[in-house]
């Protein structure tokens, strides 16, 4: 099963995913709890860091993908 070697982009990709479905998981369990959704900062205390790795690595794809868009007109 060979294949060829794991960008960057890909490893960001992976880490996105992981993050969001752990973020997802937080919130559903905050609702289910507290009978609402996640509305505060307060309220994402627990999870915090992870919502900036998230936005970080969004942020980094958004980055590539306008990179990979300016490389694409010629």
């Amino acid at each position: 099963m060979a294949s060829g070697p794991v960008s960057d982009v890909d490893l960001l990709l992976l880490e996105k995913k992981r993050l969001h479905a752990h973020l997802r998981k937080f919130e559903r369990a905050f609702q289910k709890e507290h009978s609402r959704r996640v509305l505060t900062a307060g309220d994402i205390l627990p999870v915090d860091e992870e919502y900036k790795r998230y936005k970080r690595v969004k942020a980094q794809l958004g980055v590539v993908g306008k990179k990979e868009k300016g490389q694409g007109k010629g």
